[in-house]
């Protein structure tokens, strides 16, 4: 009898978790490898190659910080385009949307950083373009077209890391920006289920709750 609560529980336990856990996806690009240039396979970026459209590497400009109008010219988009978060190397944050990624920053020799959405508007929309930026080293400017929800967390791994060059210091993030068409507003905070959310889970502890009653009679 036990073990039918147990199987019970953990079926139960087992769907909950699926529910859950897409709250937990993060974007994560890595670009540690060789020869790194346009014809670098996109899918070899990202753990999630899905969430990644494209991607640019470019000199062109130099070492100036891109605005929306340099995105634009450099991507093709034609449409209006706003830079809502920028995060920089001594973790000054700026844009509309600043305070709703405050937990954001670049680490590990500045190569490294992450965005992380706390609470309030969100961008949303399609476009979005990352933009990772060192200062001289080429390439001196990284443009990802992503698919994310503005929400989970972006991680961005071995920008411009010393063992791409030889074993020698090769550059460092100067700062990161994201792009977008439109934003969104949220009470939620990352990680918390919302209202529907939190029904289906409740649901689901008052039928083990049911079960272990029925079952201990």
């Amino acid at each position: 009898m036990k073990s039918k609560i147990h199987a019970s529980l953990l079926g139960l336990v087992a769907l909950g978790a699926a529910l859950v856990s897409p709250l937990a996806n993060a974007l994560t690009i890595n670009v540690d490898g060789p020869n790194l240039n346009t014809d670098f396979p996109l899918a070899a970026y990202g753990t999630n190659p899905a969430a990644l459209q494209n991607r640019w590497e470019t000199d062109v400009g130099g070492p100036g910080n891109y605005s929306s109008a340099d995105i634009k010219l450099v991507t093709g988009f034609g449409g209006t385009l706003t830079e809502y978060f920028k995060v920089g190397n001594d973790g000054s944050q700026s844009g509309p949307l600043a305070s709703s990624y405050s937990g954001s920053s670049i680490f590990n020799n500045q190569e490294d950083f992450t965005i992380s959405y706390g609470s309030g508007a969100f961008v949303t929309g399609s476009p979005i373009f990352l933009y990772v930026k060192d200062g001289n080293n080429s390439p001196i400017h990284y443009i990802f077209e992503i698919v994310w929800n503005g929400k989970e967390t972006i991680n961005g791994l071995n920008f411009w890391a010393a063992d791409l060059n030889g074993g020698t210091d090769n550059g460092a993030i100067s700062h990161v920006s994201i792009f977008g068409t439109s934003t969104g507003t949220s009470t939620n905070t990352p990680g918390v289920p919302d209202g529907g959310m939190t029904v289906a889970l409740l649901g689901m502890g008052l039928a083990a709750l049911g079960l272990v009653r029925r079952f201990t009679r």
